[in-house]
């Protein structure tokens, strides 16, 4: 838990580079939308890494699930990593954006030096039922088949651009997702980038698409963002983010607008980052606050010991706030 809480002390900061067009939000969305990660009830974390093989484990006892991860560190942009659940296997294979293999031959046109190309490939393996006869075996074969998900990323960066083309076949509600598209995002100088956002949906014959900006700035030196997208369903979001003091409190809102209907909803999330000595050890700790028109509220806190990380959450909607909670211990 150190690492990631030494990780999120320093998201709210200037990038040489705009970045993937679906973090254009980014900074709004990690202080507001950490409402989704809270795991309800008790549960235990296992944390291994020994060279370059890595090993987790997550175990819950009110409600029973289990969750274990393992990967390896190919080179220094390749990784290999697997997720096994009661549901389904995960496995997945990234390689980190690296020089262009034909960065010599395309330098001479302006592009190689400064060009890095990486990706993504997931595939989600629905686990098997064993209570299935021998009889039907191949049907559930079939239908097991079908519930694939698989998912291909190739991306794209320069020094001041970022493009993303994805491609996938989800299973979702019982309804099958076949989806391709693509993504640019361009700096048009260090502190404002554009972009936008085009996909197809092949079953459904039907596409859509989004258009976004961010700007950062500094003021008396206080950082803020402020971005926005908006597509083509009508559906306009805007997000702003403040450092209110560097490293240690920030602030965001996110405004939500559909222009057809005209229904709007408005979020606010803060974030507290502290690092106390306690006896003589460093204290990693943050605190995270959300709430919004809906009266949907959240509370969570991460500490680190020299023992054990430890998480405690709860949210809900108005005075139902402790309703729903969890504590995660992580070793």
């Amino acid at each position: 838990m150190k690492d990631y809480l030494e990780v999120i002390s320093e998201q709210f900061h200037f990038p040489s580079q705009p970045g993937p067009y679906h973090k254009i939000t980014e900074d709004a969305e990690i202080r507001i939308d950490f409402i989704q990660e809270l795991q309800t009830g008790l549960s235990l974390s296992l944390d291994k890494k020994k060279g370059n093989n890595n090993f987790s484990a997550d175990c819950g006892l009110m409600p029973m699930f289990y969750r274990l991860e393992v990967g390896r560190k190919i080179s220094d942009s390749q990784n290999l990593g697997a997720i096994i659940q009661p549901e389904k296997l995960e496995l997945n294979y990234n390689f980190s954006p690296s020089k262009l293999l034909f960065g010599n031959v395309l330098s001479g046109y302006g592009i190689g030096k400064s060009s890095r190309i990486g990706g993504n490939i997931y595939l989600g393996l629905p686990t098997p039922s064993t209570s299935s006869s021998s009889s039907s075996s191949s049907t559930n074969f079939d239908k097991l088949l079908k519930k694939v998900s698989a998912v291909g990323v190739i991306t794209h960066e320069t020094s001041n651009s970022s493009t993303e083309i994805k491609v996938s076949k989800m299973y979702m509600s019982d309804i099958e997702h076949r989806i391709a598209g693509v993504s640019f995002c361009y700096g048009l100088r260090p502190s404002l980038a554009l972009g936008f956002e085009l996909y197809y949906k092949f079953i459904q014959a039907s596409g859509g698409g989004s258009v976004g900006a961010r700007y950062r700035g500094s003021v008396l030196g206080i950082q803020y963002d402020l971005s926005g997208t908006c597509n083509v369903m009508g559906d306009l979001q805007l997000t702003s983010s403040i450092g209110i003091i560097p490293n240690l409190m920030s602030f965001s809102t996110r405004f939500n607008l559909n222009t057809n209907n005209m229904l709007s909803s408005m979020q606010f999330g803060t974030r507290i980052i502290g690092n106390p000595i306690i006896g003589g050890h460093e204290i990693p700790l943050c605190l995270k606050l959300r709430t919004d028109t809906n009266f949907e509220n959240a509370i969570a806190f991460d500490f680190d010991t020299p023992f054990a990380g430890v998480s405690i959450g709860c949210f809900g909607k108005k005075s139902d706030l402790f309703k729903n909670y969890g504590i995660n211990l992580s070793f």
